[in-house]
């Protein structure tokens, strides 16, 4: 058993990538089932760790988001049934068949938050890889939308943030960032800590609705054009232009 966890999801899912990659190149692998723990219930749970080929070989499953579940009895069923896949069997070539005599498990928990000791000690015997984000890439999506000051500084965050994690990382924060400024903007209330939603308070009182309309859109359209190959820039050059528009808009 594996699990991939962390605030860093761009970093998290490339991991998860490369080792669906490896997993399912080895010979005995039968397919990979991904499932969702918004919408799954534990006897889908147990239906997909059970399931096997005409040949005994085991399916990999990818169980997502286990942790961003509220509280309570399915909650906690299916952590139950993830917690009891043999840690051993995440390699296929090397894995034992379970005491009862049913084909070897093999799972992986990819979450979208950090975990915490108290929550990953239910899985005393599981792989685990962390991925976080550095402090610079929360003290630009902070600062991105500030007013005066100097385009250098905002740029100078920018690049802290790019070195210290990535590109792709920044625009998905930036992203983020944006989609709860809409939210504190409509009179919604993030699920964060307090102090959080009251950074996000005072840095939604300092724009205009339209503008972070506007700033989402472009970042999609950087996006799209990036990973449709039809951009003639960098990542990184987009972002740039993209922080100066903020910072000149009028």
């Amino acid at each position: 058993m594996l699990i991939l966890h962390g605030d860093n999801t761009v970093a998290s899912r490339q991991a998860l990538a490369a080792e669906l990659t490896k997993l399912t190149s080895q010979p005995n692998h039968s397919h990979t089932v991904r499932l969702d723990a918004g919408s799954l219930v534990p006897a889908e749970l147990q239906e997909a760790l059970g399931s096997s080929d005409l040949f005994g070989n085991h399916q990999l499953v990818v169980l997502e988001c286990l942790h961003s579940l509220p509280r309570g009895a399915r909650r906690q069923q299916l952590i139950n049934l993830a917690a009891a896949v043999p840690a051993a069997t995440m390699d296929a070539t090397t894995a034992t068949a379970p005491a009862d005599g049913g084909p070897p498990s093999r799972l992986i928990l990819w979450e979208q938050r950090q975990l915490t000791p108290t929550m990953l000690k239910q899985f005393p015997q599981a792989k685990v890889r962390a991925f976080k984000l550095g402090k610079a890439v929360f003290k630009w999506v902070q600062e991105m939308t500030r007013r005066g000051g100097q385009s250098s500084t905002q740029l100078t965050k920018l690049h802290q943030a790019i070195n210290q994690d990535s590109a792709w990382t920044c625009l998905a924060m930036a992203a983020r960032q944006l989609r709860l400024l809409l939210l504190v903007k409509a009179g919604g209330k993030p699920a964060l800590a307090p102090f959080m939603v009251s950074q996000l308070s005072n840095q939604a009182r300092t724009v205009e609705l339209a503008e972070l309309i506007e700033w989402q859109r472009r970042l999609g359209q950087i996006d799209i054009r990036h990973k449709t190959g039809q951009s003639s820039l960098s990542i990184e050059q987009e972002l740039d232009l993209w922080q100066l528009s903020l910072y000149s808009r009028s």
